[in-house]
């Protein structure tokens, strides 16, 4: 029981550490801040596009088991 929340915090704490570290990284690296904001901004509007067909592609199959 314990690990159904332990393993989503410690993953949502990586998420969150990479996302904060990644644009330093970068800007040490010499990327531009253009180059920063568009790789911070492409996982956002992927997920932005991807909801709608997921949510009907979902809608079609129903509860599928295994």
């Amino acid at each position: 029981m314990a690990l159904t929340y332990f393993v989503p915090a410690i993953y949502d704490a990586a998420l969150s550490v990479l996302s904060f570290a990644l644009p330093l990284y970068l800007l040490a690296a010499g990327a531009s801040a253009v180059t920063i904001g568009v790789l911070v901004a492409v996982p956002s509007t992927v997920q932005i596009f991807a909801r709608v067909p997921a949510g009907l592609a979902a809608g079609k199959l129903g509860n599928v088991t295994a």
